[in-house]
């Protein structure tokens, strides 16, 4: 049985942090803009990587007036906590839920009304869902990259799934799955990056960890039709890591009225981080989509 990856969290004097109902330190970091926001908007990172990593979609947002906060979630990136393991999935949705209201309270100078937004990728897109459907009318829109929605089959067989359950029990931090890196972009230079960040979790993902992605998966599959709130909901077409079939399913069953799907040919699973070309593609339809529910 492997010893647990612990991090002290390592986190800056002048960097920011919030204590989570666990008594963990959780890092959080805000992109503000140079005058009063025109809307808030909550980034939500995947599994194995940290909130860091979105700063240039962050930084275009905040050049636009939006107020851009993301935390790492409990054992990822400079928050503490057992690297990349959970006793429930519910812990990535309770914190991420407690930093909104912390931000909304700590925030006398931004006008009630404007509106708030939450933006989540693969993992960080289950807890988006989760998050959006636990408090309706708490966010004025939610986007999606990528989300985990669905069991992919081939890769979680029936009797993966109940070998994983027995993992969990008995070697909770061992790992049963490992990540083709080069899945995650057609741009080599960033799967090079993603590789070498020191940030980023490499190893794997363990028995206790995927069995609460399993549970969470059948949650939010059973609670589609739940989805009433507007959403921006994009996937690359050449996503070997999480299935595009999940956002179809996703797009299908949900009741919202203000709803788009967009499947981007040829792209991977990080469809911010595809050769520039592409990935601005993928900036311009977030920036235009949020600027049609601001103003």
């Amino acid at each position: 049985m492997e010893t647990p990856e612990v991090s002290s969290g390592s986190v800056p004097r002048d960097s920011t942090h919030f204590t989570n109902a666990d008594g963990h330190k959780i890092y959080y970091r805000r992109w503000v803009p140079q005058h009063a926001p025109r809307a808030v908007l909550f980034l939500c990172h995947g599994v194995a990587e940290h909130i860091e990593r979105y700063n240039p979609l962050a930084s275009t947002l905040a050049d636009k007036g939006i107020l851009v906060v993301g935390n790492d979630h409990v054992g990822h990136g400079k928050s503490e906590g057992i690297r990349v393991d959970c006793r429930n999935f519910r812990e990535y949705v309770r914190d991420l839920l407690q930093l909104v209201h912390m931000v909304k309270d700590e925030q006398p100078n931004i006008q009630s009304d404007i509106p708030h937004f939450l933006f989540g990728h693969s993992m960080g897109g289950g807890v988006a869902i989760l998050a959006a459907l636990d408090s309706p009318g708490l966010f004025s829109g939610v986007l999606l990259s990528a989300p985990i929605v669905i069991i992919n089959p081939e890769q979680a067989t029936s009797f993966k799934i109940c070998l994983v359950r027995a993992t969990a029990l008995l070697f909770p931090q061992l790992h049963v799955g490992s990540l083709n890196f080069d899945h995650l972009s057609r741009d080599p230079e960033q799967v090079k990056a993603y590789i070498n960040d020191p940030l980023v979790y490499t190893r794997g993902m363990k028995a206790r960890w995927s069995l609460c992605a399993l549970n969470a998966l059948q949650e939010i599959e059973e609670r589609l039709r739940d989805i009433t709130w507007p959403y921006l909901l994009m996937h690359g077409s050449d996503d070997q890591l999480v299935l595009k079939e999940g956002s179809e399913m996703l797009h299908e069953k949900s009741q919202s009225e203000d709803k788009t799907l967009k499947i981007y040919p040829d792209y991977r699973h990080e469809i911010l981080n595809e050769p520039k070309e592409y990935s601005d593609v993928v900036v311009n339809d977030i920036v235009s989509w949020l600027e049609e529910r601001i103003s």
